[in-house]
């Protein structure tokens, strides 16, 4: 059996990239119980939060980030379970997108000037990796490299513009991730988890588009859960999946991540530019303060839609 989950982080901000991320693991037995949740098979080794225990927290990015808490935390967790899927760690910023992404999103990267250093920021070492793996293995539990979405102000404008607003742009950038989880591997019994966002409950004509032909049955769409049928695949769309399902929370948290860190390279290129100006995470109320010290210092670039999302 195979799941993925799905999680974006930062759809509100103003300044800096959207990120969406797609994980996947796979089942091959389930020894030493029955539960296909994989925070029950890998109880040993990981946990919902961060605890003494030694355990690995893996949970909803919201819970193990803020700028009080620090990146640590999330950090340990994304870069364990990206070198039990195989990547190679230590690596550039830039190489760890080239490994996630499609190469559309590493140009439109490579375009804003500051993520120029991105090539220069690494991201650590692995740590807690050979007792995760272990563990995995034992329970017949595999992750693949995961999926990622870097979407820059530039390019989700882009979109705006093409597919009418928002709804229609973000749909375009996960739509890619939704159906690579639900063509591949068409002989295994696929259950995928979208974390829900704002009051949408009906997916059945999106999903019907990137499957034609296939049959679709809805088994659910009601306040907190959508759920669909497509032959051996299962998708549904939960409100706090990221708090519910283990893959969909490792989404978030790599999602996150990728944001954070970006974002790390953005405040440090403005710094150098605009000397005194503070950090900003982009949020619209923060974005606007900052988007006006940019205009008091004379320093806003001429191509507004590179720096400003418009939402």
């Amino acid at each position: 059996m195979t799941f993925s989950g799905l999680d974006e982080a930062a759809l509100g901000p103003s300044l800096g990239p959207f990120c969406v991320c797609l994980t996947t693991f796979k089942l091959s037995s389930l020894s030493g119980g029955s539960s296909t949740e994989i925070y029950d098979i890998l109880s040993r080794s990981i946990t919902k939060e961060k605890d003494k225990s030694g355990r690995l927290a893996i949970a909803d990015s919201k819970v193990l980030y803020s700028s009080s808490i620090g990146i640590e935390t999330l950090e340990i967790g994304v870069t364990a379970f990206l070198g039990a899927a195989g990547l190679s760690l230590p690596c550039s910023f830039v190489d760890l997108l080239k490994s996630l992404c499609p190469p559309s999103d590493i140009r439109d990267l490579m375009e804003i000037p500051w993520f120029a250093a991105a090539g220069e920021f690494h991201v650590p070492a692995v740590k807690l990796t050979s007792g995760l793996k272990n563990d995995m293995a034992s329970r017949g539990l595999r992750v693949e490299i995961p999926k990622l979405r870097f979407v820059p102000a530039r390019a989700f404008n882009k979109d705006l513009d093409a597919y009418g607003g928002k709804g229609g742009a973000v749909r375009a950038v996960i739509s890619p991730l939704i159906e690579s989880a639900l063509t591949a591997g068409s002989s295994e019994e696929r259950r995928i988890t979208v974390d829900r966002q704002g009051g949408r409950r009906y997916y059945g004509e999106w999903l019907a588009d990137l499957m034609p032909g296939a049959l679709l049955r809805a088994l659910e769409e009601g306040p907190k859960r959508s759920a669909y049928e497509i032959g051996n695949r299962r998708i549904e769309f939960l409100v706090g999946a990221d708090g519910i399902r283990m893959e969909t929370a490792l989404a978030s948290m790599i999602a996150k991540y990728v944001r954070e860190t970006a974002m790390r390279l953005f405040n440090s290129w403005w710094s150098e530019r605009v000397p005194g100006i503070r950090s900003t995470a982009g949020y619209p109320q923060d974005a606007r303060r900052f988007i006006a010290d940019l205009e008091a210092a004379g320093a806003m670039p001429e191509d507004r839609d590179s720096l400003i999302r418009r939402l």
